[in-house]
């Protein structure tokens, strides 16, 4: 019973630890993802987007959600397309706004 219970605990110990490590590599890849997309909209002159990633699950499936305001339709379409384009994505979902006046201000 003894030994039973020491095999139990350590199997325990060992799917807290994958979990952990899981959650950190997660938060590696959902922060390299970031970093990337902004570094493509800063060099090519694409502002007030803001970048989120969904899906945090096992199957490590990653969805970047678009938001923000930009100033054409043109834009709105690059950023996805630039999105779409870096390793690791799945899926993009855009839910930029266009607003003509954005460059105005």
């Amino acid at each position: 019973m003894k030994k039973s219970l020491q095999i139990l605990l350590g199997l325990i110990l060992i799917l807290i630890l994958a979990y952990l490590c899981f959650i950190r590599v997660s938060s590696n890849i959902k922060n390299d993802l970031i970093s990337k997309t902004e570094l493509i909209y800063k060099e090519n002159n694409i502002t007030g987007v803001t970048v989120e990633i969904e899906g945090e699950d096992l199957s490590m499936r990653r969805v970047l959600v678009l938001t923000g305001t930009i100033s054409s339709y043109k834009k709105k379409v690059d950023a996805e397309i630039f999105a779409k384009n870096i390793d690791g994505v799945l899926s993009v979902k855009n839910s930029i706004v266009i607003d003509i006046a954005v460059d105005r201000k």
